[in-house]
């Protein structure tokens, strides 16, 4: 889509949320320097956090292109991986076809399952997963505050919440305090193939949401354009939120080398554990 394209679609009246329209090719190479190193790291952190064990079974809600889906599936029996975008998800297959065939003995003997679908009615039984996670700033999606707090709520009800074996939650989030100390109202910068991305962002005090224009210019000069918005919680309230929808904060880390958080911490990650029945 060209620059003015993308301009003309925001301007429509009903147009579709910017979340079905900006996880496409072009935010593949947006953030192709999220590598799968660095995803392993992310999950070493989590076994540990989670207390990830081969029985279990874990949902990464909004898993994207499956950088840490892949590893996760290592840790448990089985996992699942859940995503709007048919794109993201075609590349989490290409990303297991590829390691499977360099190293099959790397990777567990169950594939995970991808499913496409929307995160406030997740296609999964009530009770049936002992893990999610909710990684890299995909929460804070929606509009309406009560919404988000429908896809909490959806956690709360697809976890295990037997007594003794209650599921365990992971939610990777911005920390607001480090995003408005340091945000860059406009970058540029180069990618591979004579790609250039260009974005702007700002803060909206109004309804707490940071917005991203993001301009991706190819070699030929076609521009692709689309815009990223998203509710910023603080460690309070989502906290609050958690427990609203059942689900215990037990940790807050500031990073996945598991640092308690600070407000100058570079990520607000935060552990809650499912509330027993009865």
């Amino acid at each position: 889509m060209s620059r003015s394209g993308a301009a003309a679609e925001s301007a429509q009246p009903h147009s579709r949320p910017w979340f079905e329209v900006a996880f496409q090719e072009a935010y593949l190479e947006l953030y192709r320097h999220r590598d799968l190193q660095e995803a392993r790291r992310a999950v070493e952190f989590l076994g540990e956090a989670l207390a990830l064990r081969p029985e279990h079974r874990l949902l990464d809600l909004c898993c994207g292109p499956g950088r840490h889906l892949l590893f996760l599936a290592r840790h448990v029996r089985r996992a699942f991986g859940l995503d709007l975008s048919r794109v993201l998800l075609g590349r989490a297959g290409e990303h297991w076809a590829a390691l499977h065939a360099a190293n099959p003995r790397a990777l567990p003997a169950a594939r995970p399952m991808l499913m496409q679908g929307d995160m406030r009615r997740l296609p999964v039984a009530d009770g049936a997963v002992d893990r999610v996670v909710n990684l890299f700033t995909s929460f804070g999606y929606f509009e309406d505050d009560a919404e988000n707090q429908g896809v909490l709520d959806e956690v709360g009800r697809v976890l295990s919440r037997r007594r003794g074996a209650e599921g365990w939650f992971a939610i990777d989030h911005i920390n607001r305090e480090r995003l408005l100390a340091s945000l860059r109202p406009r970058s540029e910068r180069s990618l591979p193939g004579g790609r250039r991305v260009i974005e702007s962002r700002h803060w909206d005090a109004a309804t707490r949401r940071v917005v991203k224009d993001v301009v991706c210019v190819d070699a030929s000069g076609e521009e692709h354009a689309w815009r990223e918005s998203v509710r910023v919680y603080s460690p309070t309230t989502l906290e609050r939120m958690l427990a609203a929808a059942r689900l215990e904060p037990v940790a807050r880390h500031g990073d996945y080398d598991g640092s308690a958080w600070h407000e100058a911490a570079p990520r607000m990650i935060l552990i809650a554990r499912r509330m027993p029945e009865g």
